[in-house]
């Protein structure tokens, strides 16, 4: 996991524009310095009204979609709206290749050298914006979970194994991953060093990350006692928010309410 070690730096984080203008939530658009020299990570952090400070707090990682799109005005919401309304804050990076830093960037091909740091400066964005948290005295640091979907549901052992400030793992619609990939992101190999508990909710019919060669392969993998994971399948695809989202949502909230704490 040294790979993955990054050297302390100064965050110069910034507030870039504060939208107060919504009836449940504030938003903060926020930049910092990532880990790698001369970039900067852009963050949109929605910070509940209904609470006061300070507040639990989701990291999400949303799914590849996040790519084909320029700018923010095309954040995954229906997939973090029902946590802000749940009294808890998300924070929603804008990760390199993703949103406005899409521009001009090139994915690299699987399987090079490339791509391997790519993922490696992914991982460690989700790190870099708890650095970020670590400085805001409305964050509750002890209670901060990560959510990802598909995508950041595929990377989601990785972040928890190389990453001990998370407090739970929400994974929606994830797996391993198919085809052949270098020892530092494989997935399979950082499963069993995930240490914190763990929801996988999945459609029995997902065609991406399919039941039994890849949904139930990364549950069976992960490091935790089986009290403290759950597979959580539906009669769905991959894309359960779009069916059953009720369902998923009433299962999240449950295991944020019991790993975080009850919110009031």
């Amino acid at each position: 996991m040294s790979q993955y070690y990054y050297d302390p730096s100064q965050l110069d984080a910034k507030v870039e524009s504060i939208d107060d203008s919504l009836e449940y939530w504030k938003v903060e658009t926020i930049s910092f310095n990532s880990a790698v020299e001369d970039e900067r990570i852009l963050a949109h952090l929605f910070i509940p009204k209904n609470i006061s400070p300070p507040y639990q707090t989701i990291v999400y990682f949303p799914g590849s979609g996040a790519q084909r799109h320029q700018t923010s005005e095309n954040l995954q919401m229906h997939i973090v709206d029902f946590i802000v309304m749940s009294g808890r804050a998300v924070v929603y990076p804008v990760y390199k290749g993703t949103y406005e830093r899409s521009e001009g960037f090139e994915r690299p091909t699987r399987g090079t050298r490339k791509f391997v740091d790519y993922n490696i400066q992914l991982v460690n964005e989700v790190r870099r914006t708890l650095d970020y948290l670590a400085i805001r005295d409305d964050i509750n640091s002890d209670k901060i979970a990560y959510w990802g979907y598909s995508w950041g549901a595929w990377l989601g052992p990785i972040v928890l194994a190389t990453e001990n400030r998370f407090r739970l793992g929400l994974f929606l619609s994830g797996g391993i991953g198919a085809g052949k990939k270098k020892p530092v992101i494989n997935e399979t190999i950082f499963a069993p060093w995930v240490k914190v508990p763990v929801l996988m909710i999945n459609g029995r019919h997902d065609f991406i990350f399919p039941i039994e060669t890849s949904q139930k392969l990364m549950f069976d993998l992960l490091g935790i006692d089986k009290e403290d994971k759950e597979h959580f399948t539906l009669d769905t695809g991959h894309s359960v928010f779009a069916t059953h989202r009720q369902q998923a949502i009433k299962k999240v909230l449950e295991w944020l309410d019991r790993h975080l704490g009850q919110v009031f």
